[in-house]
């Protein structure tokens, strides 16, 4: 059985008939809206207004191939990829979908180590812009500045009038404060070997449990 949603602001909307069982596997979101008997088992509708009808495509193709692109990342278009991985992780967080989540923080993590190189400004508001305070994905790219560093940094100092990017500005500071052992600046290899897994993955959600799940790094194993 499918379900039919249309995404997308009215007038500008796309309708996707998706399975529902794949639906409430994976996220939690749609499996409440399935038990409670908020849409009819036919006929019924589910509409998502704020999301975009791209993004949530990726969202339907992961589903149904556990792929979200077909593309190979390389060092010439990494910079697409971090504001695509940055959507579908928001709209994984949105609608209860942890697997999806964790797979865009190792692509994402993945896409840095490949070009070296940091989110652009744009990449950043659209983080801010639609998470909340202490998010993983605020802390992920306040980690990804504060452990490299490098020449986007200025080029984001410049933006402190946007409210987003002070918000940003603002987070870094106090990890910066609450780091009283800074370490120096870690090279591309440190930087792949972190384990993001352990930071910035969900691991509570029943029946789609990171399987990658281990021990935080220490101190000492960051200066190896």
């Amino acid at each position: 059985m499918t379900a039919t949603i249309e995404v997308g602001p009215e007038g500008n909307s796309r309708t996707f008939n998706v399975h529902r069982d794949l639906l409430s596997f994976y996220s939690g979101y749609f499996r409440h809206i399935f038990n409670s008997g908020i849409v009819e088992p036919s006929g019924g509708i589910i509409r998502l207004y704020s999301e975009e009808p791209d993004v949530f495509e990726s969202f339907v193709k992961w589903l149904y191939t556990r792929r979200a692109h077909e593309e190979q990342i390389t060092e010439h278009n990494d910079y697409q990829y971090y504001m695509f991985f940055v959507k579908l992780w928001i709209l994984a967080a949105r609608h209860d979908v942890p697997l999806l989540m964790n797979e865009m923080v190792d692509s994402l993590h993945q896409s840095v180590v490949t070009m070296w190189s940091l989110p652009r400004e744009e990449t950043i508001k659209e983080i801010y812009v639609n998470t909340p305070a202490g998010s993983i994905l605020r802390r992920m790219v306040v980690d990804m500045f504060t452990s490299i560093g490098g020449p986007a940094m200025p080029d984001i100092l410049k933006d402190h009038r946007d409210e987003s990017i002070s918000d940003f500005l603002l987070d870094l500071v106090k990890d910066y404060i609450a780091d009283d052992e800074r370490k120096p600046a870690l090279g591309q290899k440190e930087y792949k070997a972190l384990d993001i897994c352990a930071s910035f993955h969900v691991h509570d959600e029943e029946g789609v449990k990171c399987t990658k799940k281990r021990p935080r790094r220490s101190s000492d194993e960051m200066e190896d």
